[in-house]
């Protein structure tokens, strides 16, 4: 693939070599682009080394170990196709770690590589303020933090239970959008703002508008300089909405949504247009995410209760056969107030992060 990127007379070995056997089999084109790929922490890592290879016996005994001239690295996370080739991710919860928030209750959290370091940072939402950073030694740990009111004024009609979501640009920062604010804003790594618009929510790569005290089904690009959506309507209305896009074994990229009604509790999967699954006896809170890699996604729920100590996290995988199969519970007596996941690793399920009234769960 890199031979074929590099086109001209580059071309590929037909075997694994060493350097050294890749040098000498590269005597007679004068170039070696030698590549050193490593999978370790749920990524792909790939070094490429140019070499300059002397032609002549003598000039090669002279430098046997000669340096690179140029060199190359790059890394991306594991896709469904490379990770078919591993024994499967087992979606089991083996540690707990409960921390202390910034806020107590958030309204929304996300997690991804905000700042194009190479690490994840989890985007905590509360309704007072928005902060960045990492859980360490069983505290948030802000890198970054902003108050609202430096951000948005208070919407003129809040609702008594917020509808809130966040969304990560890796490398760019957040989108952010609440009922409880008037403005839509899009925020730098350091959480300064860069754009505002009236008020939304991010769903996928776009926005859903609130009609009164509800959001609409409606979807529009964040702001007017976005690209238009692929989807410009959902087929049905609900309370509560979140949208997931993930690229398949074959390479395939399907825009997956939930919505959750509270009419009768429950919550309905969707891809595009077409209704895939339907869960039952659901609570409000919850997150589409791929918690093992494969390309299907997992549905994370809230239960529906008032009672925050009956409260707990189900988790449900959508299978090829449009169903919701079970996997996952876990008591959460603090009562879930926002939900979401990281990557996963390499054999590991990525980590599930849970905003309770009182403290922030870290599930792996």
């Amino acid at each position: 693939m890199v031979a074929a990127g590099l086109g001209g007379s580059a071309r590929g070995h037909e075997t694994q070599a060493t350097l050294a056997a890749a040098q000498l089999a590269a005597a007679k084109q004068g170039a070696l682009v030698y590549l050193e790929p490593v999978i370790e922490d749920g990524k792909l890592r790939v070094t490429a080394n140019l070499y300059t290879i002397a032609r002549s016996f003598w000039d090669r005994v002279r430098d046997p170990h000669p340096n690179p001239v140029a060199h190359a690295f790059a890394e991306r996370g594991l896709d469904p196709e490379l990770r078919s080739f591993f024994a499967r991710i087992p979606l089991v919860a083996k540690r707990t770690t409960l921390a202390t928030p910034p806020e107590r209750g958030p309204v929304a959290l996300a997690c991804g590589d905000v700042d194009g370091d190479g690490s994840p940072e989890v985007a905590f939402v509360g309704r007072r303020r928005i902060s960045l950073g990492r859980f360490r030694a069983g505290r948030f740990q802000p890198i970054e933090q902003q108050d609202w009111s430096d951000l948005s004024p208070v919407a003129p009609a809040p609702l008594r239970v917020p509808l809130a979501a966040v969304r990560v640009t890796p490398g760019a920062g957040l989108d952010v959008g609440s009922s409880d604010r008037a403005r839509f804003v899009r925020l730098n790594p350091a959480l300064s703002a860069l754009s505002w618009a009236p008020r939304r929510i991010p769903f996928g790569q776009a926005c859903l508008e609130f009609v009164r005290h509800q959001l609409g089904q409606r979807v529009v690009p964040c702001l007017p300089e976005d690209a238009p959506p692929n989807l410009l309507e959902l087929p049905a209305a609900a309370e509560v909405l979140v949208s997931k896009s993930l690229l398949d074994a074959k390479g395939q990229v399907t825009d997956y949504w939930a919505g959750y009604r509270a009419d009768d509790n429950s919550i309905s999967v969707h891809a595009g247009g077409a209704l895939l699954a339907r869960l039952e006896s659901a609570g409000a809170q919850m997150a589409l995410a791929d918690l093992d890699g494969d390309g299907r996604p997992e549905l994370l729920s809230s239960l529906p209760t008032l009672d925050a100590s009956e409260d707990s996290l189900l988790v449900h995988t959508l299978t090829d056969d449009a169903e919701l199969a079970f996997k996952l519970r876990i008591a959460v007596p603090d009562g879930i107030t926002a939900i979401a996941s990281c990557a996963p690793g390499t054999a590991s399920m990525g980590p599930i992060v849970i905003g309770t009234r009182g403290r922030v769960w870290i599930i792996q």
